[in-house]
């Protein structure tokens, strides 16, 4: 069904949005705005076990010796101490493939049940390192992770955001700009990622408890070392996909968004969403559709921002189409933004959806904007400011006022019944519905601008102070 309804009177909207049919994200999501992505590991009383998967996952590199097919047909894996954590760990680091290192990244990331295990709750982990490996780099890494998941434990938040960003560090000089022909390693990236910003938040609110006057900002200190991976990456120029470290441009792309929409400075967002647009054809093939609902719901909120409807109503529908309802706050979040670019629209939400989805806060606002009824529509504002403050979407409604203008002379258009409309009938109008409307003036202002901005079609008689409207089509489409 049609979320929304055209016209101040509240007529369906012909176009359907198609329906969902069952879980529409398939494979690994890595996005904010769906479900924790889905892997081969669970937890059972303190022991991880891998279980057989049969979905497909996409080959990206092959060798004579590893099919990757075979990590599907293994027996299951006990993990029940710190050495079988490792050396599971290790033994998938070391087939230098794409897929065992998806299969793998779960267990170096702060979101799956192997942060809880006791065993790994370890501050200084001794590792027996292989003098003979090539891999030692990444046998550092699991060392440190363990770390981070002992700071986790005692919630000493500033220990464990300061790991993960050596981590992410040592990732950038010692993996990504010296493998020069191969990506195997960049299925780490986004948890490795994901994880600093999550710590640099806990770290940012404890350090804001201890001291206010604080000016430590460590979600800029965490995009500027995104932004260096970016520029590592968006620089390769090889072709291949399994060589080319642009396939990390994507969600890369999405925790700069993130971080830039918090820290309020999304006109950086213009060189990012162009690097996304100049995107081959191949690689804009394997991004997953849960990274392009993500990425479309942020360029619809900045479109929304920069006045860019057609672009933000074109972005935000795709979101919501393609989100699956299961994910219902996820759809509602891409509500509060698509609503009131639709009222700018002239679509006005239907009250089943507003209730449908817990958005009775636009309930009064959009019954106010239906209607005409300015009261209603300063009400609905007041009353729910923090709400519509906290979205970023305050001043998107107090915008609306102009299309509750418009509704309220449509209705006094059709009551009165011809092309001439005295201005102070508008006037006393206005006043009754408890706008502070003082002189005539003002409203023949609120009235030039609805014909300037093509809403009304006629002209503003000033000697008879009356509104001449065409007798055809007074009002535009």
């Amino acid at each position: 069904m049609n979320p929304f309804a055209k016209g101040a009177e509240g007529n369906k909207f012909g176009r359907i949005l198609p329906a969902q049919g069952g879980s529409i994200f398939g494979g690994t999501s890595t996005s904010a705005l769906t479900a924790q992505h889905q892997n081969p590991f669970q937890s059972k009383n303190n022991k991880i076990v891998e279980e057989e998967d049969d979905q497909d996952y996409e080959e990206t590199s092959e060798t004579e010796e590893f099919d990757p097919n075979d990590l599907f047909t293994d027996n299951q894996i006990a993990i029940d101490s710190l050495e079988s954590y490792v050396s599971t760990v290790m033994e998938y680091l070391g087939f230098h493939d794409w897929t065992a290192t998806t299969l793998i990244a779960p267990l170096l990331s702060l979101d799956h049940d192997h942060v809880l295990c006791n065993f790994l709750q370890v501050e200084n982990p001794d590792i027996v390192l292989d003098i003979n490996s090539s891999d030692e780099i990444y046998c550092e890494f699991v060392a440190a992770h363990i770390s981070v998941c002992y700071y986790v434990a005692k919630e000493e938040w500033y220990k464990a955001y300061s790991m993960q960003m050596s981590m992410v560090t040592v990732f950038l000089k010692e993996i990504i700009q010296k493998s020069k022909d191969c990506n195997w390693f960049l299925p780490l990236l986004y948890p490795l990622c994901f994880d600093l910003r999550r710590l640099a938040k806990k770290a940012q609110a404890t350090e804001s408890n201890l001291d206010e006057d604080s000016t430590v900002d460590y979600n800029d200190d965490v995009a500027n070392q995104f932004m260096n991976i970016y520029r590592s990456c968006v620089s390769d120029n090889r072709l291949t996909l399994k060589e080319s470290k642009k396939v990390a441009i994507f969600p890369l792309t999405l925790l700069l968004m993130q971080s830039y929409f918090e820290s309020n400075k999304m006109a950086l967002l213009k060189p990012l969403i162009r690097a996304i647009d100049n995107l081959s054809v191949s690689f804009k093939a394997r991004i997953p559709l849960s990274e392009l609902v993500t990425y479309n719901f942020y360029l619809g909120k900045k479109a929304m921002f920069d006045s860019d409807l057609q672009t933000a109503d074109k972005s935000l529908e795709y979101a919501f189409k393609y989100c699956p309802e299961k994910y219902l706050e996820n759809k509602r979040r891409i509500l509060i933004y698509w609503i009131p670019v639709k009222m700018f629209l002239g679509e006005i939400p239907l009250d089943s959806v507003l209730e449908d989805y817990n958005l009775n806060e636009f309930k009064i606002i959009a019954q106010g904007v239906r209607d005409g009824n300015i009261r209603y529509l300063r009400q609905g504002i007041i009353s729910n400011r923090q709400f519509l403050m906290k979205s970023g979407v305050y001043l998107m409604f107090e915008k609306l006022a102009q299309l509750t203008y418009l509704a309220l002379f449509k209705r006094l258009a059709t009551i009165i019944g011809r092309p001439q409309i005295k201005i102070e009938m508008f006037m006393h109008l206005l006043k009754f519905l408890g706008e502070d409307i003082r002189h005539i003036d003002e409203v023949v202002c609120v009235l030039s601008n609805l014909i300037a901005k093509k809403k009304i079609k006629g002209y503003i008689s000033k000697t008879h102070n009356t509104v001449v409207l065409s007798k055809l089509s007074p009002f535009y489409e």
